[in-house]
């Protein structure tokens, strides 16, 4: 009864601040699928709240978002979008497609995603059969970044494990190559993030763990002909597990990004760190999270939804009273 009643409280103060008129909140929900109940599960970094989860009791290790929607996504198996404010399925792949990557929905319901040496698009969800794009040469993709001037940003492990990186048009499919390549301990690569700086301009930040040196955000440009300028080096030591296989995921947040891994002390628990989005980017705040469930190892991707509009606040808190409502029958 004291939980029920404490839970009703709660949906209630989110109802209120999802329909109130908000003049400069700020509300980044993150999404990723929760390893331990094999749902989707959301999460309100700014407040430490987590908002319910959703979806099928099965292992699909790879979320994105566009829109209203979440997807998801996992190598050989059927994808899925939900409604992520009532978790709702809308849609599905028509079968099993493979996937090395993370997952790319542009506006248009546009899906990008990597096999291989390729970059490939399905023009939607329904879409039966896929389009190559273009092909990284000598190397296998493994995370794309949509930087929204046109072009798609590619992270590539070398034959010899170093990390390479392009920028795809997205009309033409041309590939312009980054000279220069990055060592990395890492078996398993997070994924990278785009963020504006207030004047507006594009910067993509990776994660890239050095064995002995702990992880390094590395930050580039990309400009409007898709070319590539590296920007900066942070370095993050002793603050996210050295097990090379336990990646660093970077997604979107309100003016920067979240950093998210396990932790270097605590290597069970999830750490979050988040940034600012300067083409030097500077920590925050950091905090230990230990409600994101996430893979211990291997390939895993999530996303944040930066400031929903209130009226899916409204739907998520109403959505949270009739489940609610529901169990106390």
């Amino acid at each position: 009864m004291a939980c029920y009643n404490q839970a009703m409280r709660w949906f209630g103060c989110l109802v209120v601040a999802a329909l109130a008129p908000v003049a400069s909140a700020s509300f980044d929900m993150m999404i990723w699928w929760n390893v331990n109940t094999n749902r989707m599960q959301r999460y309100d970094p700014i407040n430490r709240l987590s908002l319910g989860s959703f979806g099928p009791s099965t292992s699909l290790d790879n979320v994105t978002h566009s829109g209203n929607l979440a997807y998801t996504s996992a190598f050989g198996s059927k994808w899925f979008a939900y409604d992520y404010s009532t978790g709702q399925q809308v849609a599905s792949t028509v079968d099993g497609r493979n996937i090395n990557t993370n997952l790319v929905v542009d506006s248009t319901g546009r899906l990008t995603y990597g096999v291989s040496s390729s970059v490939l698009y399905l023009d939607s969800i329904n879409d039966p059969t896929a389009t190559t794009l273009a092909t990284i040469s000598g190397a296998t993709v493994k995370n794309i970044v949509d930087v929204g001037n046109g072009y798609l940003m590619v992270q590539s492990r070398t034959s010899t494990g170093t990390i390479s990186l392009a920028t795809v048009n997205k009309t033409t499919g041309v590939v312009s190559t980054l000279g220069t390549t990055y060592t990395t301990g890492d078996v398993s690569f997070g994924q990278m993030v785009l963020h504006r700086d207030t004047d507006g301009s594009n910067y993509v930040t990776m994660a890239r763990r050095i064995t002995s040196g702990g992880v390094f955000l590395e930050t580039f440009f990309v400009g409007s002909a898709g070319t590539i300028t590296h920007q900066s080096t942070f370095v993050l030591p002793d603050w996210f597990s050295a097990t090379t296989d336990s990646r660093v995921n970077l997604v979107s947040a309100h003016n920067g990004f979240w950093a998210v891994g396990r932790d270097f002390s605590t290597p069970a628990t999830t750490r979050l760190i988040k940034f600012d989005s300067d083409s030097l980017p500077s920590m925050e705040d950091s905090f230990l999270a230990p409600e994101i469930v996430t893979f211990g190892a291997g390939d895993w991707t999530m996303t944040c939804v930066v400031a929903p509009e209130p009226g899916s606040l409204g739907v998520l808190a109403l959505g949270g009273f009739a489940l609610l409502r529901r169990r106390r029958r």
